[in-house]
Formats: C-alpha cells, structure tokens, sequence
C-alpha cells in the first residue's frame, strides 16, 4: 500500500477519532477520543491509561490535540501498520459504541483488505499481514510481483541504513555478473529508490524440501549437492565468493536448486569491506569457524567447507547413516586445516560424481541379480554375465548368491555363449565351492543336471557330464543326480 493509502485511511480515522471533548470542569474542546474508547474497553484494567496501551501496542505517543494525518504522515509503512493494529484491537475491545454500526472498525478491515491485507484478530492482538508477503529475512522482506516474478525489499527499518543499501546493491550486483550460471537465482532490475530487486520466483528453500522429503535416495540427495557445486565452481571461475552458504539460501525451482542471497559475496577483483549482519536460521552451524570472528577470512575455501555441512546435513537430515565414501568426501571438505581441503570444487565435484556412479553401479547390480533369480535373461543381464565370465568370477557368484536355478537363465543364452560360460564353470567350480563348503557341489551339480534334462547337445552336454560327475563325488545328492540320468540314458557313465 502506498504512503497516499496511509494517509487516506488516518483521514478518515480523523473523521471518526477527532471529535468534541469535555474536561471535568465543564470546557469544551476538540481532540482524539481514543481515551473514551480506552475507558470503555477490558484494557482499562492492565494499563494505566491510553497513552500506556499506545505505547505497548504500537510503540508510539499519540498527542491527543492533533490530527493522526499530522502527527503521524512521517511514520513509515511498518509504523503505521502497527498503530492500526492498536486502533483495531480498541475499537474491536470498546464498549464506547451503542450501535455497533457507528463503530469504523469494519470500515478500516475492509479498507486494508482492499489494500492487499489480511487481518487476524485475537482476545489479546491484532495482525495486519500483507498477502504479497511471501517471507522475511534478517535484513530483506520477498514480496510476490507475479507468479513469476518476485521482489526482495530491504526492511523499512534499514533503508536509511547505509550499510544494508550497500549490502543489497552488492548482492544484485553480484548475482547479475553469475547472470550465465545456471545454478544461480536470477535477478532483473534495481530500484534504487525502495532499495529493492526483481529475481525469478522459486517454490521453497531446501530446509523446507527436506523436511517435507524425509527418505531421499542417496542418488536424489547427491544430486542436490553436485548442483550446488557446480554452481559455486562457475561462481568462484568468475572470482565470486558466496560467503553465507546455508539451507535457507539454496531455492528450489522445478527439478534445479539454485543459489540465492549473495549479500555477503565477495567479488575478489574489487577490494571491498562490508559489515556482518545477523545470519538466518541455522547459518552458524554452515559457516567455516577459522571465519566466525572475521568475515573478512572467508574464502573459497570456506564455500567448500559450508558445502561439506551441506552435504552431511542432505545425508542425515533423517537420521540415514553415512556411507564411508561420503563420509571422507564430507572430512576432506569441512578439515579444518584449510590445506587439506579440496583446493576447488571441482575435485569435489569428481569425487561425489563417483560416488554416484558406485551407487547407481550397485542399485544396477541387484536389480541385474534379482532378475537372474527370477530367470529373467535380457541385455543387461547378459552383459553382467559376460562381465563375470570375463573375469573369471561367474562361477564365485554363483554360490555367493546360491543361484541353483541358474540353468534357466543359461538354456536362453547363445550357444556360443553358453559353451564360453559351461567351460568356465569348468575350470573354477571346485575353487568356487570355498574351503569346507562342500554343499555348494549341490549347486553347479544341480545347474548341470537342469540343462542335461532340458536336452542340451555337444559340446555343452560333454561339459555338464564332467561337471556332475565330479559333484558327485562329494554329495550324495549330486551322485543321485548323476545315477538317475544314466539310467534315463540321457549320458554315459564314464570308463
């Protein structure tokens, strides 16, 4: 709402406050009836008198012989919102009024909810919030333009503050030089006059998301962290710093999460100081603590320390353990030895990257197993089969994952490719079977028995024979395996 706004609504305050008063002697004058509304009001028990309940409410002296519109056109907009907060909780308290009618009250509401403003009454308070509000920082308020614009304003109690205009300024100025990067917020235009920017709308910061998200996947949770990364590798390419990483400055929009609130960058080609301020929410626990005395400390090198908090915090956040892979990515980044760190973030960058890949090759592997239990033979299951035959392992995880139905999968093989597998289990079955694991025989013996009962040929049927008659020489199992298809006629005894 505009200042004009104000001063039409004290106007009319003024039409309904500013009225005939008698003293106790008789004399008739014109002043502010706020201490007949007081008087006529539960207020009158708590507090001393009118000027006593301003004062607590509203935090401000109303002089009772002078227009609202005069003495109060010098107060800000949160000044003024506050004072009707007080007016509205007297006139809603009042008892002054024989037709509620004659009560400007309602009048007022409706004015601010015209305005853009929702009003919440209680028994002891009055809230008058502006609906283009989304959310307010330590320094900043983020109102809504459109739905896809929106503008983060310095508070009105800093914008005589030379030092948070300089701030603000600073972190456009800042942001518009990462204006390429795609993991950077971006902002559009300055308004020097309501110390204000205009920057792209995003739906919540990450503390929330998380919050909201309990049960990542370490592939969905890593994920974030490599965009965090790449956006500050871009950052610090560029010579800027961010200085005040945490999970309140870090937006999502869509599937990207991006960087936000360069108030506290450091542009390292410009020779520049600016004042702390008090951190958001959570802050303290992000910042590198060889820079908690002295911003001034901060470095690139502190970034990587916040990321390294970030990255435990994404990993824990609902109480999941660390990986140890993660776990040294995470000591290596926050040491506090700064020489021990990663020297820049594409180092982590490479290491998280592998993490990934090891995850994705492990989530791949049991989806790969589980399907060659279930007998399902397909691309990807072939190709880890040729994996393992490659490297002489097929027949160790056969028996690490008991796959005694493995036949199923080998008769939808190629044939050449069956032959190549059989003459491996060949070579490495009695290895595999383990020290004093002689039950394992029962497993190739009952593979081999499978295949010979579904009718393979030469040569694969050569090898199944010499497989399951040497099993069975060490299960009885396998022997009655072995003696039931010689009776049967499908294989001969050995001379």
């Amino acid at each position: 709402m505009s200042h004009d706004d104000f001063l039409r609504l004290l106007d009319f305050l003024d039409s309904k406050m500013f009225d005939y008063k008698t003293t106790e002697t008789g004399w008739n004058y014109t002043g502010l009836i706020f201490d007949y509304l007081f008087e006529n009001s539960v207020f009158s028990i708590d507090y001393l008198n009118v000027e006593d309940f301003f004062s607590d409410k509203a935090n401000c002296k109303i002089n009772e012989n002078e227009r609202l519109s005069t003495q109060l056109c010098d107060f800000t907009a949160e000044q003024i919102i506050r004072f009707f907060e007080a007016v509205i909780l007297l006139l809603h308290k009042t008892q002054y009024y024989t037709n509620e009618d004659e009560n400007p009250k309602n009048k007022i509401i409706n004015y601010l909810k015209r305005k853009g403003y929702n009003i919440i009454i209680d028994e002891q308070s009055v809230t008058i919030k502006d609906t283009c509000v989304i959310g307010e920082g330590s320094y900043c308020i983020v109102k809504k333009v459109t739905d896809s614009l929106y503008k983060k304003q310095l508070l009105n109690m800093y914008q005589s503050d030379v030092e948070q205009c300089k701030r603000l300024k600073y972190e456009f100025e800042n942001m518009s030089k990462l204006a390429d990067v795609t993991g950077v917020l971006n902002v559009y235009e300055y308004d020097p006059i309501e110390n204000s920017y205009i920057m792209e709308a995003c739906e919540k910061n990450l503390y929330d998301f998380l919050n909201e998200h309990i049960g990542l996947s370490v592939r969905d949770r890593l994920n974030i962290v490599l965009q965090i990364v790449v956006a500050l590798n871009a950052a610090h390419e560029k010579n800027i710093i961010h200085r005040d990483l945490h999970l309140g400055n870090i937006l999502k929009k869509g599937d990207s999460f991006l960087l936000s609130d360069f108030g506290l960058s450091k542009d390292l080609s410009v020779i520049r100081s600016l004042k702390t301020t008090s951190t958001p929410k959570n802050a303290h626990y992000f910042l590198d603590p060889l820079a908690l005395n002295n911003l001034k400390n901060y470095d690139a090198l502190s970034d990587m320390y916040s990321v390294g908090k970030i990255l435990e915090y994404i990993m824990t956040y609902d109480g999941s353990l660390l990986d140890d892979e993660i776990n040294f990515i995470i000591n290596k980044a926050t040491n506090r030895i700064k020489s021990k760190r990663y020297s820049n973030m594409s180092l982590m960058y490479d290491d998280i990257s592998n993490v990934i890949n090891n995850f994705e090759r492990q989530r791949l592997e049991a989806v790969t197993y589980d399907e060659i239990k279930n007998g399902i033979w397909n691309n990807q299951t072939n190709k880890r089969i040729m994996e393992l035959i490659n490297s002489n392992k097929i027949a160790f995880e056969i028996v690490r994952l008991k796959l005694i139905n493995f036949a199923q999968i080998i008769i939808q093989m190629p044939p050449d490719d069956q032959q190549l597998l059989l003459e491996n289990l060949e070579q490495n079955y009695i290895d595999a079977t383990g020290y004093g694991g002689f039950a394992n025989y029962e497993i190739f013996s009952t593979i081999c028995y499978q295949l010979l009962l579904m009718g393979v040929r030469d040569p694969i049927q050569n090898i199944c024979t010499h497989i399951l008659e040497g099993c069975s020489q060490y299960r009885f199992k396998s022997n009655r395996q072995y003696q039931e298809l010689i009776q049967k006629g499908i294989i001969k005894q050995s001379a």
